[in-house]
């Protein structure tokens, strides 16, 4: 029987005890059985080191699912999110994570694993490859408003140009060094439109109220 589980009073105390028994009859001079040889083999050490290998895999187990499920929600909200995302790695940049807000920005290229001059290469001689590499190299995180960018959307087509809002920050690793960038910002470019025409429609009537030679005036609801 293997690890027959018994309990023991060692001590006048009763103690869990698992046993490996075996059992065999001894023969006698007539070759008839005479009596039991038995060997005992005490295994508790074992069996309570298999026990708590097994709980402690059940538990990382249970760690690894919770930890999936953790990560597929926030790889969800991340792909979900609003405003566009992205993660560069290395010193040159490689794209690791984009979002689909992100995608639809630059016109749904695949840029995963490679280098962002690659990627993006319209963006040369605009100053957002020097902008990554200062926050790369100080590790000063970067805040642009109504940034204006000249993206390459379909393929072979012109550049057209959209109005953003940026922000670069850093990511360290755990010894503190920069590891990479974490792009995040908002495409504006219809908000900035709308806001231009209004301004130039107020321009262009403040410029008629000034140049008429008549009396012009505003007045309240109540007269």
């Amino acid at each position: 029987v293997k690890d027959q589980e018994l309990t023991l009073y060692r001590n006048n105390v009763p103690e869990q005890v698992w046993m490996d028994l075996n059992y065999g009859p001894v023969l006698g001079d007539d070759n008839k059985p005479a009596g039991v040889l038995a060997i005992v083999v005490e295994t508790t050490a074992r069996v309570n080191a298999e026990r708590a290998l097994a709980k402690q895999q059940e538990e990382i187990e249970a760690a690894n699912k919770r930890l999936t499920a953790e990560s597929a929600f926030l790889h969800e909200l991340f792909e979900q999110a609003p405003s566009f995302m992205c993660m560069l790695t290395g010193r040159d940049q490689t794209y690791m994570l984009t979002n689909a807000s992100y995608r639809k920005l630059i016109g749904h290229r695949d840029v995963l694993g490679r280098p962002v001059r690659d990627a993006l290469p319209e963006l040369r001689g605009q100053g957002f490859f020097e902008l990554l590499d200062g926050v790369f190299l100080t590790g000063k995180p970067f805040i642009g408003s109504g940034m204006e960018v000249q993206l390459q959307r379909t393929r072979n087509g012109p550049l057209e140009t959209r109005i953003i809002d940026l922000i670069y920050q850093p990511i360290r690793s755990s010894t503190g060094q920069i590891a990479g960038i974490f792009a995040e910002g908002q495409d504006v470019t219809e908000r900035a439109l709308a806001e231009a025409q209004v301004k130039a429609s107020e321009e262009r009537f403040r410029a008629l109220v000034n140049a008429t030679s008549d009396v012009v005036y505003q007045m309240s609801p109540d007269w």
